[in-house]
């Protein structure tokens, strides 16, 4: 949540109704129940807000996918008492699309030196990045797995991919149908379902052919990139990530 509030006090806060429950986080005191996690990031002009909780008990022992859950999210000034909400009933209505994906990308310690562009996974830079598996179906039936992990340094993200694929097929002849590495950057962090000026889109082939594109398949700036034994990885400039505070989970 983005909070336009260039004074802070600290009678700032968000309250968020989740169900009948309901949580207030305050901008310098953090939240007060146990079972919440927060991250106020304070910028010009305001604070951002990432805030975690516990969903209702109906919620989560039915299933989550497609529930409808009430919500509110109210932001309150507090040098003026003035509020503003998301739905000026005590809630309104979300639906759950499915549960989110996410990971921690670890900062590279100032003793290690960031992981070479060569795609080998041996670097002491990669042994404390969080490995997740890429297991969710998009479209058609997959026949290839894959894991990846992240790692962040100097400004810079990087990003190791490991594919497991007997059959590697590069013989079609558009470059989004050949077997293929996608990365998509939010550097905006506009959680969009569709193509922004804020999305960036990095494709390489399993022979190690990059494409990089914006919306609208507008070629971008190059990154580097490096195949190398089914790993593929690469780096992209600080200035098109741009790096949250979450909390840890």
């Amino acid at each position: 949540m983005d909070a336009v509030d260039a004074t802070k006090s600290d009678g700032d806060s968000v309250t968020v109704r989740v169900g009948d429950a309901e949580y207030v986080i305050g901008r310098s005191s953090g939240p007060a129940a146990a079972d919440v996690a927060s991250k106020v990031v304070e910028g010009d002009g305001g604070y951002e807000l990432v805030v975690t909780m516990p969903c209702p008990d109906a919620v989560e022992n039915a299933a989550v996918e497609n529930a409808a859950v009430g919500l509110n999210v109210i932001v309150k000034d507090g040098d003026s008492g003035q509020a503003a909400a998301w739905d000026t009933n005590p809630t309104g209505t979300v639906t759950l699309v499915e549960p989110l994906s996410y990971t921690e990308t670890v900062q590279v310690p100032s003793d290690v030196e960031a992981p070479k562009i060569d795609a080998d996974a041996s670097d002491a830079a990669w042994d404390d990045a969080v490995e997740v598996a890429l297991d969710k179906v998009t479209s058609g039936t997959p026949e290839a797995t894959a894991t990846a992990k992240t790692l962040w340094s100097d400004g810079k993200l990087y990003v190791l991919v490991k594919v497991n694929d007997a059959d590697v097929d590069l013989t079609n002849s558009n470059p989004y149908e050949k077997d293929s590495v996608e990365v998509f950057i939010d550097r905006g962090n506009t959680k969009s379902g569709q193509y922004t000026d804020d999305i960036q889109q990095i494709r390489v082939s399993a022979d190690g052919r990059e494409q990089v594109q914006g919306p609208h398949g507008r070629p971008r700036r190059r990154r580097r990139v490096c195949r190398r034994n089914g790993h593929r990885s690469g780096r992209g400039r600080g200035r098109n990530v741009r790096r949250r505070g979450l909390p840890d989970q």
